[in-house]
């Protein structure tokens, strides 16, 4: 089969938005049953703005206003997953601290989907909590890694690609 050109390509996926944008919301106010069950996206796909650098790599205003229109009338279930940590710790500056949609449209999971934020509980989960020893050699092993790049020969290592970054799970 030829390979569609990249016009054509465009126009399905304006039509497919079309389509799913329509079945949201009826013009008079009624809602109804959301077209997509689930909405799953990666956030260097659909949200990094392409930065150097991941902690300056914040979201656009309008990516964080579409995505949350889209999830919040086209889905039943929205999720941003990242290898990146999910943040939201003292310290541990993730994709939450980099996303500006609102809080409960979206399921945030990070760390390679090993860690999410409960929306119910407000609160960071972990899927399968390390053991005890094995926490204590990673939480050693990241202020090993800090105390390394506060010297003033090794700090650019801490503003190259994604710098250091504390990963959980």
């Amino acid at each position: 089969p030829e390979v569609p050109s990249w016009d054509e390509v465009i126009a399905t996926i304006e039509d497919v938005l079309n389509a799913v944008a329509s079945q949201g919301r009826a013009d008079c106010g009624e809602v109804r049953p959301r077209p997509l069950r689930n909405f799953i996206t990666d956030r260097d796909g659909t949200i990094n703005n392409e930065c150097d650098r991941y902690a300056s790599s914040i979201q656009s205003a309008y990516n964080g206003a579409w995505l949350s229109h889209f999830a919040r009338y086209c889905t039943e279930n929205a999720l941003i997953i990242t290898s990146a940590p999910l943040g939201g710790r003292p310290s541990a500056e993730g994709l939450m601290e980099l996303s500006v949609v609102p809080r409960g449209i979206f399921t945030f999971t990070g760390s390679k989907g090993r860690e999410y934020f409960n929306n119910a509980t407000q609160r960071l989960l972990e899927v399968e909590e390390l053991p005890q020893k094995q926490r204590e050699l990673t939480d050693e092993l990241q202020r090993h890694l800090q105390a390394l790049c506060t010297n003033p020969d090794n700090t650019k290592f801490l503003g190259i690609g994604s710098g250091l970054q504390r990963k959980f799970g």
